[in-house]
């Protein structure tokens, strides 16, 4: 599973980058990958989780590893993050405008 999580990263990574017709290709091979993940509907759908593991029904990341938006937020939004010695676990986030 992590090597489609990595795949999907990296061609989510290349896309906007690329020029037709290579971009086509890459979003046909992206396509692909994702069929092999779990559905984009789980509580994450809105975030490249390629470099966390989900453990529990949260996200665990270590160290120098990252999660990003899929899109751009023009607001703040409310990100739980809860941190601990051997880890740092994503327990949710809302992406919802913050007061």
């Amino acid at each position: 599973m992590q090597i489609y999580r990595r795949a999907q990263y990296w061609y989510t990574q290349a896309l906007p980058h690329l020029d037709e017709p290579v971009r086509k290709t890459t979003a046909e091979k992206l396509r692909l990958v994702e069929q092999h993940l779990p559905s984009q509907t789980s509580r994450w759908a809105r975030l490249n989780i390629a470099e966390a593991i989900e453990a529990d029904g949260l996200l665990e990341l270590g160290p120098q590893q990252k999660i990003v938006t899929r899109e751009a937020f023009a607001v703040p939004i409310e990100i739980l993050v809860e941190a601990g010695p051997r880890s740092t676990r994503l327990v949710s986030a809302l992406t919802r405008a913050v007061p």
